[in-house]
């Protein structure tokens, strides 16, 4: 997954939607759970079904639901099955086997042991914490700089300010950029064994790191 920064828009404020669209984050998180009072949720679940009716948003959306034990979680499954490009946020989760069950039950597998195996096989996206830093050049520079260091790649976001200094956070390098415009014409997606590039004898390893960046910079538009 190429995304940099994850947007939270509270599900109970229609208002916001539209303005979704301008913000520049990389992917959109409508949450029914936190950000949403238990007496709005019905009306949210409404709000967002009905906004997801009349528009076709060009940007990436997912839903942070409420627990399948929730008295809406019928609504929530339904609104997903209706429209199956978004993606899920659960709830917190207390134990690995709570979180197969939620997922199986928002996405409708019956296989856990498959919707985990794929999770392993792709990677699982490191995404941090929210900051309360809302005009983004407070404490942000320094808990962005701290989530690169440990090897996240993404961030969650609560402010529209603070979508641009993650966004910037956890774009490539120039060097990265140059190297990926320069293999652009060379790798293969179903590159196999090694591959030598100019003097260099490249491992599979490397080369499947050098695909991942490729994908992540043409998501972008960093290289065409």
């Amino acid at each position: 997954m190429a995304d940099r920064s994850y947007h939270f828009i509270p599900a109970s404020k229609p208002i916001l939607f539209d303005r979704a669209a301008t913000l520049g984050a990389d992917c959109y998180i409508f949450d029914l759970e936190d950000a949403v009072a238990a007496d709005q949720k019905a009306a949210a679940i409404c709000d967002l079904r009905a906004w997801l009716e009349g528009n076709s948003p060009k940007f990436r959306i997912m839903v942070r639901v409420n627990h399948p034990q929730h008295p809406l979680a019928d609504q929530e499954q339904a609104l997903l099955s209706d429209f199956p490009r978004l993606g899920v946020v659960l709830p917190k989760v207390e134990s690995a086997s709570q979180m197969k069950d939620w997922v199986r039950f928002y996405t409708g597998n019956s296989g856990s042991r498959e919707v985990m195996a794929l999770i392993m096989e792709h990677g699982i996206p490191a995404i941090d914490s929210i900051s309360l830093d809302l005009r983004g050049d407070g404490t942000l520079p320094e808990e962005l700089a701290a989530a690169r260091s440990a090897g996240l790649t993404a961030k969650f976001s609560i402010h529209p300010h603070q979508i641009d200094p993650i966004n910037r956070s956890f774009s490539p390098s120039a060097e990265m950029l140059a190297l990926a415009a320069k293999l652009s014409g060379q790798l293969k997606t179903d590159q196999r064994g090694y591959l030598r590039l100019g003097g260099e004898i490249v491992s599979p390893p490397k080369i499947k790191r050098l695909q991942r960046l490729q994908k992540y910079l043409q998501s972008h538009e960093f290289i065409q």
